[in-house]
């Protein structure tokens, strides 16, 4: 029984990385919804995407503060660490009827 949650949880996690993974290159601002938990009552959340050109061309990075009238607060961990909590609890399900289907395919 262990080993079966050990497997959900591991499909549960592999499937919010690959979320993530997929929708940050093309929607950063999705990741505006976690402002308001890691960001004071007076802070925005700002999320700042850029292209290096020079040294390693194509290069994407994100950087993400909490900005209260020119005072900058990176952010970056916690958000990415909430984004990722969310979607590992939102695959969750899904995560459940995979492990299950595949074992009742192979070991029924």
């Amino acid at each position: 029984m262990i080993f079966f949650i050990l497997i959900i949880l591991g499909v549960s996690a592999f499937l919010g990385i690959m979320f993530w993974t997929v929708i940050l290159p093309f929607k950063p601002d999705s990741l505006k919804v976690f402002g308001k938990f890691v960001c004071k009552n007076d802070e925005k959340i700002e999320i700042v995407t850029s292209v290096a050109s020079y040294h390693q061309p194509g290069e994407k990075s994100i950087s993400i503060y909490c900005n209260d009238y020119g005072k900058k607060r990176s952010v970056k961990g916690k958000v990415l660490l909430l984004g990722f909590l969310s979607s590992f609890f939102i695959a969750l399900p899904f995560a459940i009827i995979i492990v299950f289907s595949v074992y009742k395919y192979f070991f029924s």
